[in-house]
């Protein structure tokens, strides 16, 4: 385990990030993460929609949208309030690239 002291040294020692830039990467990663969750949860409740009782491809398609839509007025706040505190999380222990506010220095082995 390191020193407190050096892990202060090595971060006065490394270039900080555009207070800017982490916010627009803050709110890219927020609105990509968005998407990608309602993509995610569409596409689950789809595929468990029973479409076996439909005669055609069109009224198939339909009901797993409509089952989609029908979660998403059910739980759709439910997720949206834990989606904010999932990314607050990954934020504040800078998970996700482009947030933190010390670069990553390159490595001198290379």
């Amino acid at each position: 385990m390191q020193n407190p002291a050096e892990i202060d040294s090595d971060a006065a020692d490394r270039p900080t990030r555009n207070i800017f830039l982490r916010i627009l990467f803050c709110g890219l990663w927020f609105v990509g993460l968005f998407f990608i969750t309602y993509m995610a949860i569409g596409l689950i409740s789809a595929a468990f929609t029973d479409t076996s009782k439909y005669q055609s491809h069109a009224e198939a398609s339909s009901a797993a949208s409509q089952s989609g839509g029908a979660f998403a007025d059910r739980y759709g706040l439910l997720v949206f309030f834990t989606y904010i505190v999932v990314f607050i999380v990954l934020c504040f222990f800078r998970l996700l690239p482009g947030v933190s506010k010390y670069r990553k220095l390159k490595s001198q082995d290379a």
